[in-house]
């Protein structure tokens, strides 16, 4: 970093009220009036809307180590229009002794106030996807419970609804990972023959994935598209297998070998960018 970056640095540093100053003042860019003359719907609170969450699977369980996606559901529950913030979504996985195994972390950066809002008329409905398995892996079997919180805007961020969905986790099976995985790939595939390389939910399962039976996967995401996500998901794998991979990738002087280079430099934990599908 430079000299001016670490000045900086240093500044913002001295500053503790900054995040606080920074909330208030997008919590005022939100409350903006509407172009249509009339006013902003108010900020959700507990008790307008409600949630519910369910998981993907074929029969309730999986296999360890198997990616899994989940709908979020939010209803306006209220009997007026109401302001909600999407970003405000956070996962929680627990075993079966009910301790925490994986949490996103809270608060978020600020910068991910951000992120636009959105506006339920009564009774309506928003859903969202989220990669659950770019949290917590569910690597050994048992019984999970993934919890999730909707909270709200502005500073003090409001829990305005939970839920929770059971999960059963059975012993790995190299087979059936390896058909699941096929089967959420296999769409990525079609669209790339129309020359459409999407960043999609399908795309994340498969990066949340920490077994070799992906790798062809995240070889074909590396070399089709430089994706530097797919390349940081072989080191999070971490076996010979992967890291010859990409210790091949890295070699190439094009754009793959360029983002099999940068993700050398990306962290490993999860991020929001792994759980949400959007």
């Amino acid at each position: 970093m430079t000299s001016r970056g670490n000045r900086r640095n240093r500044r913002l540093h001295c500053v503790p009220w900054l995040p606080a100053l920074l909330v208030t003042l997008l919590g005022l860019c939100f409350a903006e009036t509407r172009v249509d003359g009339g006013g902003s719907p108010r900020y959700a609170q507990p008790g307008d809307i409600s949630c519910t969450l369910t998981l993907f699977t074929s029969d309730g369980t999986i296999t360890g180590g198997e990616p899994v996606i989940a709908r979020l559901e939010i209803r306006n529950e209220s009997s007026e229009e109401i302001r909600m913030w999407p970003g405000g979504t956070f996962l929680d996985v627990y075993d079966a002794k009910g301790e925490l195994v994986a949490a996103m972390p809270r608060p978020r950066n600020m910068l991910d106030f951000m992120h636009s809002t959105r506006d339920l008329a009564p009774g309506e409905t928003y859903s969202k996807l989220l990669i659950v398995s770019g949290l917590y892996q569910f690597e050994s079997p048992g019984l999970y419970s993934v919890r999730v919180q909707q909270q709200g805007l502005p500073q003090e961020m409001p829990v305005l609804c939970e839920d929770a969905a059971s999960l059963q986790v059975l012993p790995y099976n190299a087979a059936r990972l390896e058909a699941v995985c096929e089967e959420i790939f296999a769409p990525i595939r079609k669209h790339a023959a129309f020359g459409v390389i999407p960043t999609s939910v399908r795309a994340k399962a498969i990066l949340s994935v920490r077994d070799d039976v992906v790798l062809p996967y995240l070889d074909w995401m590396a070399r089709e598209a430089a994706d530097r996500y797919a390349c940081r998901a072989m080191r999070r794998i971490a076996t010979a297998r992967a890291e010859d991979l990409l210790a091949a990738l890295a070699t190439r002087t094009d754009r793959v070998g360029e983002a099999a280079r940068q993700s050398l430099d990306m962290s490993l934990e999860p991020t929001d960018w792994d759980v949400e599908g959007e």
